[in-house]
């Protein structure tokens, strides 16, 4: 007879653990990235006193350096996703200014504020992001409160919820 060993797992542990991972992977990601920015400022500076061929072989280095193919609208998701105040919303300004800490190329867009706006407010229409006016901040761009979706919690755990 064999008895098959099962060990307890307990998921609380490693849910705990892989978040704690998680954020210091995410942590060390940005410092990496913004080392790759410092680094590329300072060779696209000084590539300036550099011969021609040996200039452009430095400037093609700092352009793969580059992240690739990530779109405004992802990067504002991930902008927005990543802040601490994520839920309490983010202007255009701010948005943009973590884009541009995170690397983002956002100087690629002649109107970067305007591009940031727009992008937002399709995010909006899509339903992956609310907008609000606010006082302090003006309109403000968040993650939309999770939508429930299993019929227990839609309808609430003892029927349909009370009618205000």
């Amino acid at each position: 007879m064999i008895i098959p060993l099962i060990m307890a797992v307990n998921y609380n542990q490693v849910i705990h653990e892989s978040r704690a991972e998680l954020k210091a992977c995410v942590q060390q990601r940005d410092q990496f990235d913004k080392r790759i920015i410092e680094l590329s400022s300072a060779l696209k500076a000084l590539s300036r006193s550099m011969p021609e061929d040996a200039r452009n072989q430095v400037l093609q280095e700092v352009k793969d350096a580059k992240r690739k193919s990530v779109s405004l609208a992802d990067a504002i998701m991930g902008v927005i996703s990543s802040a601490q105040d994520g839920m309490n919303g983010m202007n255009a300004s701010q948005i943009r200014e973590q884009l541009e800490l995170s690397g983002f190329d956002i100087e690629e867009y002649s109107q970067p504020l305007g591009a940031v706006m727009t992008a937002a407010q399709r995010l909006v229409e899509d339903g992956k992001l609310e907008k609000e006016k606010t006082e302090e901040s003006g309109v403000v761009f968040r993650i939309p409160p999770p939508v429930p979706s299993h019929p227990a919690i839609k309808e609430g755990i003892f029927g349909p919820p009370k009618k205000k």
